[in-house]
């Protein structure tokens, strides 16, 4: 039995450090090698660590710690990092950047110990993803087939595994789709089933459909609700985001000021204070400090966004039991964070809890996963056309604005999701007329004509289409001529007055 290499041989330290100046592609390659290597590779912490020295989240510490060092010499550098290797309590002065020389290795090591601590790595930060589709529903007239607009969305879940989206028609018809692909015979997408026409509706036979926007889901009785809770929060083109108690409904309970005209909310149940927030930003919050929060208890987050003059509005509060004096019902608001300068250029539309980041769409067709504190960017994806792009796209296909936007975001996470299914928790989006999914793997994504029959045409109407393709075609050369000669004039100086 051959024995081991030069580099089995060494201690997990060393593999690690000499791993550490490896690019990902070739570490992924080294284990291949050997089992020792394998389970080296797949270290937890080195990961942590590699994909904190590539984040945009330290990336903002750099940045804001090197505007108080403008003018270093290195020499004085290097005394103030020495000064922060001792083993007491941290000291108050702020620590240089990490790209900066450090005179201590271990001063170094210990501060990425501690901006570690203030971060929350999620699988999802640099995977690739994709933008699927779900297959559309048809209204169909002997040869005569239309889509079948969708009114809006929620997520069911029908025992551990299986989550349906549940949308009402523009028919009046409710419609399921099977999100996870679970049932046989039943791809990702497609439609699992589809209530006959004019379901929803007010009273007789003659009265209109229903067509709500918002549609909730009680998975515990499987019934759809529009309020399944005590306590209601309801926003919209109001300045204040309004509090009610079902038991006591339609009376105000309270109201909490925003001033902008919100579109979207969320809560999350763990308290929220806008200084640890901002001091966890800055990295600058030790590990007992971190795992005190953490161990926190009572309270919880609402996030709300929308628009507030003409650009995207980003709010979380930190609320919490009534005060005494309130009602007993009530909330307290304890903490209040407002991003409208960095959420967005245009308007927020939706946003969702996904993992430990906030994910929100806005009118510009982008969906952007922030970390908790409201401000930092972790990715961005943009959902791009519905539709399949052809070998020869239109010039209009290119334009800004010519793809879907999102109207609503929701989480498709089953039940009892396990760490071993980190591909389990993609996200489900309405743009108002059709449903498509997000989901983070390297594959291509599938589109809604994939779900369609044998092509059932006949051979008129196959040739009537290519015609059509054709006309388009030079239709969409002889427009990018004439833009090609309005800029040629206008280098000439054509147009241009004396």
């Amino acid at each position: 039995m051959a024995g081991l290499s030069a580099l089995e041989s060494l201690p997990h330290e060393i593999i690690l450090e000499i791993l550490s100046f490896l690019e990902t592609k070739d570490i992924i390659h080294l284990q291949r090698c050997s089992r020792r290597l394998l389970k080296l590779s797949r270290d937890n912490v080195f990961w942590r660590t590699r994909c904190l020295l590539t984040s945009s989240f330290l990336e903002g510490i750099n940045l804001r710690r090197g505007a108080r060092f403008p003018e270093v010499i290195e020499g004085a550098l290097n005394e103030d990092a020495a000064s922060q290797d001792h083993d007491g309590p941290d000291t108050e002065r702020t620590p240089p950047p990490l790209d900066f020389p450090w005179a201590s290795r271990r001063a170094r090591e210990k501060e990425i110990q501690k901006i570690t601590a203030n971060w929350d790595p999620l699988f999802f930060r640099a995977k690739p993803s994709t933008v699927s589709w779900f297959e559309r529903p048809q209204l169909r007239d002997g040869s005569l087939k239309d889509h079948i607009e969708v009114k809006g969305v929620a997520v069911y879940q029908h025992g551990d595994e299986e989550v349906f989206a549940v949308s009402p028609l523009d028919d009046g018809s409710v419609c399921l789709w099977d999100i996870k692909g679970t049932r046989p015979g039943k791809r990702k997408g497609s439609i699992l089933e589809q209530s006959k026409a004019g379901l929803l509706r007010m009273g007789s036979s003659k009265s209109p459909y229903l067509s709500p926007d918002c549609v909730s889901v009680d998975n515990a009785r499987g019934r759809a609700f529009f309020a399944v809770s005590d306590d209601i929060f309801v926003a919209g083109r109001f300045s204040n985001i309004l509090n009610y108690d079902r038991r006591m409904f339609p009376s105000i309970k309270g109201s909490l000021h925003s001033g902008a005209r919100l579109c979207s909310l969320t809560s999350l149940p763990y308290p929220f204070s806008s200084v640890d927030s901002e001091l966890r930003r800055k990295g600058e919050l030790s590990i007992e400090q971190v795992e005190k929060i953490k161990e926190t208890t009572g309270g919880r987050t609402l996030v709300a966004c929308g628009e507030y003059n003409t650009k995207g509005s980003l709010e979380i509060y930190g609320l919490g039991p009534p005060l005494p004096g309130q009602e007993p019902h009530g909330v307290s608001l304890n903490s209040v964070m407002k991003n409208r300068q960095t959420a967005s250029k245009s308007k927020l539309l939706s946003v969702i809890n996904h993992g430990t980041c906030l994910v929100v769409s806005d009118g510009s067709g982008y969906l952007k996963w922030v970390e908790r504190d409201g401000f930092t960017e972790v990715r961005r994806q943009y959902i791009g056309p519905s539709e399949r792009v052809a070998d020869h796209p239109s010039l209009f296909n290119e334009m800004p604005g010519s793809g879907e936007i999102a109207r609503k975001l929701l989480s498709t996470q089953s039940r009892q999701a396990s760490d071993n299914k980190s591909n389990d928790d993609d996200i489900l989006l309405w743009t108002g007329e059709k449903l498509g999914l997000v989901n983070f793997s390297s594959k291509q994504g599938f589109m809604a004509d994939d779900f369609e029959e044998g092509d059932s045409r006949t051979p008129e109407e196959v040739a009537a289409e290519k015609e059509k393709q054709h006309y388009e075609e030079r239709m969409r050369q002889a427009l990018e001529r004439d833009a090609d000669g309005v800029r040629l004039f206008k280098v000439l100086g054509a147009g241009i007055r004396g």
